[in-house]
């Protein structure tokens, strides 16, 4: 009878992870428009990058709830990167990862003017809310995916100094949409570069037949002052594979 048992569990838990499979998606399928030069990129370690300045941007990715135009009144940078990291994953496993949000503290990038790797975000810390910034631990993993959260988070950043965020995450039918906005200005030598809300980065992640789609969106309406001192797309680009790194980090 044990045996029965044992054989049946067996083959419930092979008929649903088959299932699963058959469900997911492959990159041809998400990104139908990509030649075959594009899906090599994508599956390379450093991805596929767009990067353009307009006043009307819009987005490529092809999925249910993802907005497809940043708001903008005037030509603004947008980044794009598209990944596909190799290794299996659950939705699960990426959100958890995405609740270490004091794991961004600390990563290094290589800063051209110092001539030395040095930390991004020196501090990270998650804050109760958009008008309190009493900073609470990060949370125990969860059993499962919420449907909607909203996380507020302090970044200390090497450039702009104390910076607050909202960090929106959206289960889809297929994979976890991210949007994290800028809730006060970004200031560079006590000077506004960006303004409340003016950042924007879209992160999407489903698992497919290839491995685990990593899709970023990022829009930034940065000032003529900040565009006259440093690289934008490239400042942005940073900022991306940090974020990048440490979600894949979590993750595998």
């Amino acid at each position: 009878m044990f045996l029965k048992k044992l054989l049946l569990c067996a083959a419930v838990l092979w008929c649903t992870a088959a299932l699963c499979a058959a469900q997911e998606r492959s990159l041809s399928e998400v990104f139908p428009q990509f030649d075959e030069g594009q899906r090599a990129a994508v599956l390379s370690k450093d991805g596929l990058l767009f990067s353009r300045k307009a006043s009307s941007l819009h987005v490529t990715l092809p999925v249910a709830g993802f907005a497809d135009v940043f708001p903008s009144d005037r030509e603004t940078y947008l980044i794009e990167k598209v990944l596909v990291a190799p290794g299996r994953a659950s939705m699960l496993q990426v959100y958890n990862a995405l609740q270490n949000i004091r794991g961004l503290q600390g990563r290094v990038y290589r800063s051209a003017s110092r001539g030395a790797e040095v930390p991004l975000f020196e501090e990270v810390e998650r804050v109760t809310s958009e008008r309190n910034n009493t900073p609470l631990p990060d949370p125990p993993r969860a059993s499962v995916v919420p449907r909607f959260e909203t996380v507020y988070a302090r970044l200390k950043d090497a450039n702009f100094g104390n910076c607050y965020y909202r960090l929106d995450i959206k289960s889809t039918d297929k994979g976890l949409l991210c949007t994290l906005t800028n809730i006060k200005a970004l200031k560079y030598l006590f000077v506004t570069v960006i303004k409340q809300e003016r950042f924007i980065a879209r992160i999407y992640l489903e698992p497919i037949k290839e491995g685990l789609l990593m899709y970023g969106a990022t829009s930034a309406d940065v000032g003529n002052f900040l565009s006259s001192l440093v690289h934008v797309p490239s400042a942005i680009q940073k900022r991306i594979a940090i974020i990048e790194q440490w979600a894949l980090d979590g993750i595998f």
